[in-house]
């Protein structure tokens, strides 16, 4: 009986300083239930992605929302028994898987290439120096999440992922509404008539 209230009061006193940890010590509920562990995932990122006050206000890397929701679909095509699979086992789609990662990896080779030529900044949560409408700027302007998304489509098509594939519409509407919308009104309100006339000029995605 000792040896068992000894190791209930090790589990209790270990949840309590989890709890204080994640500032839930007043809850009643585990500590990965509630609502002070999305708090603390917040604050994390924020320190390690601390926003410039000059900038887009983009308080976490793109690349991790194209990540996260691919290995989301992963996760449901195990969990789902591959339900529903609408991607046949055929030659042509994985051309096709391979033909949207390369050009994928080459479009965002052009645009983080350019940036970094003239000296602007790739971190949407850092200050931009100026316009960068050439390159493959001309064409699309925002080249490295086009590249993100054909990269996704291509290891989506690859791995057979139909989950992937679904999840795909949500994460592009992820980064237009919480990236690529923050940098447009950032962009506007610094450089004014330069940008808006860029924007009239170059679509969003391509």
């Amino acid at each position: 009986m000792a040896g068992t209230s000894a190791i209930k009061w090790a589990e209790y006193s270990g949840q309590r300083r989890l709890r204080h940890v994640l500032g839930t010590q007043n809850s009643h509920y585990p500590a990965f239930a509630c609502p002070a562990v999305l708090r603390y995932c917040h604050q994390l990122m924020m320190k390690l992605f601390r926003p410039e006050e000059d900038s887009a206000q983009v308080k976490f890397p793109p690349p991790f929302v194209y990540l996260g929701f691919l290995l989301t679909g992963l996760l449901l095509d195990r969990l789902s028994g591959r339900i529903p699979d609408f991607i046949p086992v055929s030659p042509t789609i994985m051309a096709a898987g391979g033909i949207a990662l390369l050009s994928g990896i080459f479009v965002m080779f052009a645009g983080t290439s350019r940036f970094r030529q003239l000296g602007n900044n790739l971190e949407p949560w850092k200050h931009s120096n100026q316009i960068v409408s050439s390159g493959i700027y001309r064409y699309t302007r925002n080249p490295m999440y086009l590249g993100m998304a054909l990269a996704y489509l291509g290891l989506a098509l690859w791995l057979r992922s139909s989950w992937a594939i679904i999840l795909l519409p949500v994460t592009i509407l992820v980064i237009r509404t919480q990236v690529i919308a923050r940098e447009e009104r950032y962009l506007a309100k610094k450089f004014g008539d330069e940008y808006l006339a860029y924007k009239a000029d170059v679509r969003r995605w391509f």
